[in-house]
C-alpha cells in the first residue's frame, strides 16, 4: 500500500513541476549551440502499458516514451546532423562556473545531450522491463513475463548501444547518456533499498549483478547523476530533509554508481532554497540538471547555481511540442499509434 501511495505522489510532484514544459523557448535553446533532451523508462509493449487493467497507463502515456518512439526519434536525430555529446565536451568548468567553448569540432553536427531519469523499472508486468543487467559482457534488459527474457530492443540504454554499435559517428568522443538515478526502489531494477524483500544469498547476488553493470556502463561511458533517493519537492524541502535524502543516496546508490557531480532536480523543479542548493554545491554539485523554460545552455541564477535545461521526451510533449521540435524530429511521424491518447489530443501534464 505504502509503495503504491509513494508511486502516486511522486507521478503528482512530477506533474506539478513540468506544467509550465509548454512554454520552453527552444530557439533561444538553439542559440545556446546545445540541446538536452530526456526521458524516463521506456514503454516496449503498448499493449501491457496501455490496456485498462494498468491502473498507471494514462501516467504511462504521459511521462514516458515507448521504444519504438525512441529508435525513431534517434534515427532523425542522426539523418539530420546531430551527435551525442557530454557537457564536458561542449562546456568548460572553470573558476566555479561553466562556460561553453568555443573552438570545439563537431564536424559540422550539432550537439545534443541526453539523460534518462529514475531507472528504477518494474516487476508488475506492466510493459516497462523488469532491470538492464550485465551479461556476457554485454548489457541486456530483463523482463521475466515475456517467452524472450533477454533482449537489446526494449530499453533506452540498450537501444541507445545498439544504435552506437550501428553508427559509431553518432556519438562524439565515446559519449552516453547521463543516468540520473533515484534510490527509493533501488537501481535499474536491482532491489538493493533499505527495507528491500531480498535477503542473504538473494541480496548479495543482486548486488554483485549491480556492481557488474555498473562497471560496465561506466566503461561504455555512461555518466551517472543524483536523482534524489525519494524523488521529493526539493522545492519545499528543508535543509534536514535535504540533507537526509542525499544521505540515503550517498549510502544506497552512491556506494555501486560512486561519486559524481551531477543533481537532477525531482520532477525537473530547481527553485530549491539558496541554502539547499549552497548544501549540494558544497558537496561536490557543480552540474544541475533540471527542466523548465529557460535555454538550455548553463545559467547562473539568483541562487548561484549552474542549471542545464532539458526539454521531455515523453508522450505529451510529443503531442504538444510538434512544431517546437520539428528541427529536431518529426513529432507525428514517431508518435507510437497504440498510445492511450491519440496524437491529436491537447491535454496537458496536469490535465
Amino acid at each position: 500500500m505504502k509503495k503504491k501511495l509513494l508511486a502516486a505522489v511522486l507521478a503528482f510532484l512530477c506533474v506539478l513541476t513540468i506544467l509550465n514544459f509548454g512554454k520552453i523557448d527552444i530557439a533561444k535553446a538553439e542559440e545556446a549551440g546545445v540541446s538536452h533532451f530526456f526521458s524516463h523508462e521506456l514503454v516496449y509493449s503498448p499493449e501491457r502499458a496501455y490496456c485498462k487493467a494498468n491502473r498507471l497507463r494514462r501516467c504511462f502515456d504521459r511521462d514516458h516514451l515507448t521504444a519504438s518512439e525512441f529508435k525513431k526519434i534517434l534515427k532523425e536525430w542522426h539523418s539530420r546532423g546531430y551527435v551525442l555529446v557530454n557537457i564536458e565536451d561542449v562546456y568548460a568548468f572553470e573558476n566555479g562556473k561553466w562556460h561553453e567553448k568555443k573552438d570545439v569540432d563537431l564536424n559540422g553536427k550539432k550537439p545534443i545531450v541526453l539523460s534518462f531519469d529514475d531507472l528504477t523499472y518494474d516487476t508488475r508486468e506492466r510493459g516497462i522491463v523488469e532491470k538492464i543487467v550485465e551479461k556476457d559482457g554485454e548489457i541486456w534488459d530483463y523482463t521475466s513475463c515475456e517467452e524472450q527474457q533477454f533482449t537489446q530492443e526494449r530499453d533506452g540504454v540498450t537501444i541507445l548501444e545498439k544504435f552506437i554499435e550501428e553508427n559509431p559517428d553518432f556519438s562524439f568522443n565515446g559519449a552516453r547518456a547521463i543516468l540520473c538515478v533515484t534510490g527509493y526502489n533501488g537501481a535499474f531494477g536491482h532491489r538493493v533499498f533499505e527495507g528491500t524483500y531480498l535477503s542473504g544469498e538473494k541480496l548479495e547476488k543482486e548486488e554483485e549483478s549491480l556492481k557488474n553493470l555498473v562497471a560496465l556502463l561506466k566503461e561504455k561511458g555512461y555518466r551517472f547523476g543524483c536523482h534524489s533517493y525519494s524523488h521529493f519537492n526539493c522545492a519545499y524541502a528543508s535543509a534536514g530533509q535535504f540533507r537526509e535524502d542525499l544521505r540515503k543516496w550517498q549510502n544506497e546508490i552512491g556506494k555501486y554508481v560512486g561519486e559524481t557531480n551531477i543533481y537532477c532536480y525531482p520532477g525537473g523543479n530547481h527553485k530549491a532554497q539558496s541554502q539547499n542548493n549552497e548544501f549540494l554545491k558544497a558537496n561536490g554539485f557543480t552540474t544541475f540538471l533540471c527542466t523548465g523554460q529557460a535555454p538550455t545552455k548553463g545559467e547562473e541564477n539568483e541562487n548561484r547555481a549552474t542549471y542545464f535545461y532539458r526539454h521531455p521526451l515523453d508522450g505529451t510533449s510529443l503531442r504538444l511540442c510538434e512544431k517546437e521540435y520539428a528541427k529536431f524530429f518529426d513529432a507525428r511521424k514517431v508518435y507510437e499509434e497504440k498510445r492511450y491518447l491519440p496524437f491529436s489530443c491537447r491535454q496537458g501534464y496536469g490535465e
